[in-house]
């Protein structure tokens, strides 16, 4: 109800939200194809190596390395801390240091960690390997314009 003399406000009008932008595809070629595919078989190689030594140490505490494998060392971390909020420094963490109770408690995290990265970088590799895939197959059979 409006007092005399004033006017109501206008009804609500509900507005759709306007469409998202299309973007359009990015077109893609083998040269991008090939510089991504080699970037993610790094990250395959990277996670998989720290997988692997993480899990080899892992098995190495619990006692259950093969028969005659090579002793691991535990590994040495090198990062950038600062001591004041400025400055940055490098710092290492020798889990060697932590005691024997504790290190699956970091090891463990890790490990899986290493897992989610190689993952993730053979879904990369294989998004990548089915793009080059489609601008080769017409090559391949013909169908492509010359």
């Amino acid at each position: 109800m409006t007092a005399p003399g004033t006017q109501a406000p206008p009804p609500m009008v509900h507005q759709r939200p306007p469409e998202p932008r299309q973007v359009p595809p990015r077109k893609r070629d083998v040269p991008s194809c090939l510089s991504e595919i080699k970037d993610a078989l790094l990250g395959v190689e990277r996670a998989y190596a720290g997988y692997n030594h993480l899990s080899e140490i892992l098995a190495q505490l619990s006692g259950q390395a093969p028969e005659g494998a090579r002793l691991k060392g535990m590994p040495i971390f090198k990062y950038f801390a600062s001591p004041d909020g400025v400055k940055q420094i490098e710092v290492q963490s020798d889990l060697g240091t932590i005691p024997l109770e504790y290190r699956n408690h970091v090891l463990v995290p890790m490990v899986n960690g290493h897992a989610i990265e190689l993952n993730a970088a053979l879904a990369v590799l294989a998004s990548v390997t089915q793009e080059m895939q489609a601008i080769i197959g017409p090559l391949v059979s013909g169908t492509a314009p010359l």
